[in-house]
């Protein structure tokens, strides 16, 4: 093999196994609230963008 193929090969190995020992080691499930479904419109001709910050809020804890 070529140098830059067995660079590339040794890389990609060495990605993997950082990737593997990155992986979370806690699989503990967290009991998660229920979400609240809106089904309609309370202003009409409005728009209204959401989104959900459970991560980032569990993230700090």
């Amino acid at each position: 093999m070529q140098f830059l193929a067995k660079l590339a090969l040794v890389g990609s190995l060495a990605s993997s196994l950082l990737g593997t020992l990155a992986a979370p080691v806690n699989g503990t499930v967290l009991p998660r609230q229920l979400a609240q479904v809106i089904t309609k419109c309370s202003v009409p001709n409005t728009v209204a963008l959401t989104f959900d910050d459970h991560l980032l809020r569990e993230r700090k804890q």
